[in-house]
């Protein structure tokens, strides 16, 4: 059987595109493996990255012993370390609260409700008498609500307050007063001191009629209750 030369060159081009194509197939699949493998070895590593990173959060063993019915009981030196931590924090509010910024006032204002020293009050009545910036005495009136005890000095601050040319002001200072008066037993001389200064500013003309309404309910509320 003879055969043309061209017959000879077609099946030579034939061979080469089959192997170039066999080529090309072996590389998709080798590239497909590559990439299962990969995400295999991905999913597998994963549990064990998870639980290196996540780790629990620290136990709080006062918060444990208060619901043990037996508190945790602090030896001196740790008393005299939570006092150190209590000034520095409070050092650091006063600080921001003589910025010129208000947003740093403000947030004075605000860490120092969560260390009522006797230093943090006096600093928060200063800013709710003295700072020109109403979001920052409100913040004060709202972070005296912090303190168990509050002194006289920052009672007649917040009645003072309920005056306030801002009504959040205002508002923020009632809502201090009226837990305080929460928090005191019936009765008692405070008790009896902050509804009589609360009655005194409902009848003041110098007052907004809505806070003066306000403070007439909780007055009002107080003496159905006692």
């Amino acid at each position: 059987m003879m055969f043309s030369k061209s017959f000879f060159n077609e099946k030579k081009s034939l061979s080469k595109f089959l192997l170039l194509l066999t080529f090309m197939t072996a590389a998709v699949l080798l590239s497909k493996f590559l990439h299962d493998e990969k995400a295999r070895l991905s999913a597998v590593d994963k549990p064990a990255e998870k639980s290196v990173n996540s780790s629990p959060p620290p136990v709080d063993l006062s918060a444990l012993a208060e619901r043990a019915g037996n508190p945790l009981v602090l030896t001196p030196e740790q008393i005299e370390e939570d006092k150190r931590i209590d000034n520095e924090q409070v050092a650091l509010a006063s600080e921001w609260l003589r910025s010129i910024d208000p947003r740093q006032r403000i947030d004075g204002a605000e860490q120092l409700s969560a260390y009522p020293t006797a230093e943090a009050e006096i600093l928060l009545v200063n800013a709710l008498v003295t700072d020109i910036d109403p979001e920052v005495r409100s913040a004060a009136a709202q972070s005296l609500d912090a303190f168990e005890r509050p002194t006289e000095k920052t009672l007649t601050a917040l009645l003072i307050a309920v005056e306030d040319e801002n009504e959040d002001v205002r508002m923020s200072a009632l809502a201090t007063l009226e837990n305080i008066v929460a928090a005191e037993e019936n009765g008692s001389a405070r008790y009896k001191r902050i509804l009589a200064g609360l009655k005194k500013k409902a009848a003041s003309r110098r007052i907004p009629a809505e806070t003066r309404e306000a403070i007439r309910d909780f007055v009002r509320d107080q003496m159905t209750n006692s």
